[in-house]
């Protein structure tokens, strides 16, 4: 089996109310589809929507890194997907959403080939995967608001985000801890927006409201900052913008900053070194999180098949899809009363609407 051809897609899709956090604000998903195409009519698809205060990608960048980086790909024999992976390392290291855009099309070609979806082939098995549901940098009665609806829904649990002011934050968290009892989890993700001190401050001011962790509180190659509030914090603390590779991982480690990490696709090159960060951290006995940017319902289907693959995989943030203002995606994972359930189609089991994709059509590549 080889892969003859490969399509490259770029849509636009509008936010339903803009998405603020520390480091940007935005009001669409820039997105990248990717397929590739076999010679025994198998058809793969991956995703790519970066955020550039996060991963320093745009959608240009994903498109042209694509460009240079998909010759190697095509001719290649898609149910061995690692030398790929590797040598795509290797030509672009920091080109990670472009990669992972393209390991994953490389995925769900491979698990298809072998009739599984791709949580099995990956040595794993479905299970439900319970989704917080993120509310922006916004006032607090907005906050308030938006985490009552999310709770209703089914929800158990809710990210609020912060790295505004300490004051903003605290009555952010407060309000909506008010809101919703204390019946539903809340964990907070600052996005890089504190210096260590105020950092702990702001946690201290919360440590009453029952917060299940913060992410990233301050900015992403601060390893001593990020050790220093983890252990003078009385909140646990993960890992996000820190941690993009296997070797970040373990640096982290070493310092003691953290024992919890925020593993996204787009960070981590794709499924497969992310998983090898979830192995890390196994060993040093910590828990991940499963996240995302702002993909559609494709992309989070495919980190939900990472997720599911290993127990070290406990907490999921998988709602990236849910503030768009269409879902163009068929079949697929999706949410029930708060669950992510995936199908147990081959492969991963999700395609764009052909009516909603080709349009979108950039540019076709063939062996």
């Amino acid at each position: 089996m080889k892969v003859t051809s490969a399509s490259l897609y770029a849509a636009q899709i509008p936010l339903g109310s803009p998405f603020r956090i520390a480091t940007m604000v935005t009001d669409r998903a820039e997105v990248t589809l990717i397929k590739l195409t076999t010679d025994e009519g198998l058809v793969g698809w991956g995703e790519a929507t970066p955020l550039h205060s996060i991963n320093g990608e745009t959608q240009k960048t994903v498109l042209a890194a694509c460009e240079d980086l998909l010759p190697v790909v095509l001719g290649s024999d898609p149910r061995a997907p690692r030398p790929v992976v590797d040598l795509m390392e290797y030509l672009m290291p920091n080109q990670h959403a472009a990669a992972s855009a393209i390991e994953m099309a490389l995925m769900d070609l491979a698990s298809q080939a072998v009739g599984l979806p791709l949580v099995r082939y990956l040595g794993g098995d479905a299970r439900p995967l319970p989704t917080d549901q993120t509310i922006g940098i916004k006032p607090p009665h907005e906050a308030a608001s938006a985490a009552t609806r999310f709770a209703k829904q089914g929800h158990k649990t809710i990210k609020v985000k912060v790295g505004s002011t300490l004051d903003d934050d605290v009555d952010r968290v407060a309000a909506v801890r008010e809101a919703i009892g204390s019946d539903v989890a809340i964990r907070i993700d600052a996005n890089q927006g504190y210096r260590s001190d105020d950092a702990l401050m702001m946690l201290m001011a919360i440590s009453e409201l029952d917060v299940e962790f913060c992410e990233q509180p301050v900015p992403r190659h601060d390893h001593d900052g990020l050790a220093r509030v983890a252990q003078g914090s009385p909140i646990p603390i993960m890992a996000d913008e820190s941690v993009f590779s296997p070797t970040d991982a373990i640096a982290l480690i070493k310092a003691d900053a953290c024992n919890l990490f925020n593993v996204k696709l787009s960070k981590s090159r794709g499924i497969l070194r992310g998983l090898e960060i979830a192995d890390i951290v196994k060993s040093a006995y910590g828990w991940c999180m499963v996240g995302g940017m702002i993909e559609t319902r494709l992309g989070m289907t495919a980190a939900a098949h990472m997720g599911a693959a290993r127990p070290t995989f406990r907490y999921f943030d998988l709602d990236s899809f849910t503030g768009h203002t269409e879902d163009p995606m068929q079949g697929g994972a999706i949410i029930r009363d708060g669950d992510v359930l995936l199908s147990d189609a081959p492969g991963l089991g999700i395609a764009p609407d052909p009516k909603w994709v080709n349009p979108l059509h950039v540019k076709t590549l063939k062996h």
